[in-house]
């Protein structure tokens, strides 16, 4: 779609304060430090075990629009519409967006565009037509995820993965830190990730993992969670061998190529399979931005994090593009491309 430019006014992140290192699977796991590293590159994830509530996923997604609120003065009254975009859920429905509007005392539309790792792009393509149809001024974004209760923990294979994290955004008419220049996204399939809907079943704590509870249990005192599952293989090679060409398709679609972007940030998986992929784009390591080593794996929140992050530091010039793609769902794929202001 074309039509009047789209930008991202402000953006935040929180992050839990409890560190789960590699010796924290060590315990209950057959899975060492080096063999996670080999395997993931992740040295560290965090996980909110400050909250015991019985909503999660609006709990921490809240953390992170208070961040925003507190770092950059926005007035939450100004958002005429707020989009969760996440994979996981408290409930079957009301979805986060509705508990988020109605804990601000939000009187505006709400709902939420759910599709795994590839949430906040597919959020993005959505927004930005709004937006350049005039519907709306200002979208609250939020993506909430405490995706360790997903985890598996007697699976080594995927429980080294997941942290928990959220972050909140403001896309407008107006113009902010960022320009949206472009959004694509893709889809294909839904067998090879996967995770059962709250209520299927109660899931594990990490807490209840270092007790040698790894199996779903009764009485749990969050929200039934099922756990996440996925073809490990299949995902890794269709990343490698559909991305860079999907990448590709959607820069020349606005006559641009890899080179002509200064930043690449891809979905928070598995370092060692975003190496892989700079190689394939021919991305330079000092060109690519990640994070996953020390948050591990936060599902949609990943390449936001690392936005959020690498602005905060001072990354980012005037005028350089950062190109974020994503990867999840079944398999669902997207990429954006933003213009620092």
């Amino acid at each position: 779609m074309t039509g009047r430019p789209v930008y991202l006014k402000h953006l935040s992140h929180y992050l839990p304060g409890r560190v789960l290192d590699n010796r924290f699977f060590e315990q209950i796991l057959e899975a060492d430090d080096a063999w996670i590293r080999q395997k993931t590159g992740i040295a560290e994830r965090r996980h909110m075990d400050d909250y015991r509530g019985p909503l999660p996923v609006c709990e921490i997604g809240r953390r992170a629009v208070d961040q925003l609120v507190a770092g950059t003065g926005y007035d939450l009254a100004c958002a005429d519409l707020l989009v969760a975009a996440a994979g996981t859920d408290d409930l079957q429905y009301p979805g986060p967006a509705n508990l988020l509007s109605e804990h601000y005392g939000l009187q505006i539309p709400a709902f939420q565009m759910k599709n795994a790792c590839a949430s906040v792009v597919y959020a993005l393509e959505v927004c930005r037509g709004l937006l350049q149809l005039g519907s709306y001024r200002d979208i609250l974004i939020v993506t909430g995820e405490p995706f360790t209760l997903q985890a598996d923990y007697g699976d080594r294979r995927s429980a080294i993965l997941f942290g928990d994290a959220a972050t909140a955004m403001v896309v407008s008419r107006e113009p902010g830190v960022f320009e949206i220049e472009g959004v694509a996204v893709g889809g294909r399939g839904s067998r090879v990730i996967h995770a059962t809907a709250p209520g299927a079943r109660p899931g594990a704590r990490i807490d209840d993992a270092l007790a040698g509870e790894t199996s779903p249990r009764a009485g749990h005192d969050a929200p039934g969670w099922g756990c996440f599952a996925q073809q490990g293989r299949a995902v890794f090679d269709f990343v490698l061998d559909t991305m860079p060409a999907e990448i590709e398709t959607f820069l020349a679609s606005m006559g641009r190529a890899i080179g002509d972007v200064e930043w690449f940030i891809a979905h928070q998986a598995n370092l060692v399979l975003l190496e892989k992929l700079c190689q394939k784009l021919g991305v330079p390591p000092d060109r690519h931005l990640h994070n996953v080593e020390r948050i591990g794996n936060v599902s949609s929140a990943g390449w936001v994090t690392v936005l959020s992050e690498e602005l905060a530091g001072g990354c980012f010039a005037t005028g350089d593009r950062i190109l974020a793609s994503a990867f999840g769902a079944g398999l669902a794929w997207g990429s954006t491309l933003l213009r620092k202001l």
